[in-house]
């Protein structure tokens, strides 16, 4: 059984978000990156997404940080 918590601003975006969820639920894990440029990143256990269709909680895996001459870039990979 799945559980979806929070507010939604009418039925066709409760059902967006359950039937993501449920695609989420039917995959295997989901592993992604993002990259902030210019962003200092501090490394937590879980990065957690709200208001989209990817709300989840994700573990991080690793975080990593480059200095070159285009500036500053944090790259987080994390999956579920």
């Amino acid at each position: 059984m799945l559980n979806i918590q929070g507010g939604f601003k009418d039925d066709d975006e409760a059902l967006q978000k359950a039937k993501g969820r449920l695609n989420r639920a039917n995959k295997a894990t989901i592993t992604r990156s993002i990259t902030a440029h210019e962003e200092i990143c501090f490394t937590v256990e879980r990065l957690e997404f709200v208001g989209s269709l990817d709300d989840a909680v994700y573990g991080i895996t690793k975080v990593s940080h480059e200095f070159s001459s285009g500036g500053f870039i944090a790259t987080i990979e994390f999956e579920n």
